[in-house]
């Protein structure tokens, strides 16, 4: 997960980092951080939105209050 968070984090292409965040969120719960630290590394508001949705995903399919 470590390699995947640096790449969507130093990517410039939107594309990527969504790929990425796609990817983390197969780890469940554990990758909430990695994918936290990618939308913290973009400016671009869809990649924000792209990755708040799959936390949100997450948190819901393990039963975790939001």
């Amino acid at each position: 997960m470590k390699k995947l968070t640096e790449i969507g984090k130093t990517s410039v292409l939107v594309n990527v980092k969504e790929k990425i965040i796609d990817t983390l969120s197969a780890y469940g719960e554990q990758a909430i951080p990695s994918i936290t630290e990618v939308v913290k590394a973009s400016n671009v508001e869809a990649v924000r939105i792209h990755g708040l949705d799959t936390i949100k995903r997450i948190k819901e399919a393990s039963g975790a209050p939001k």
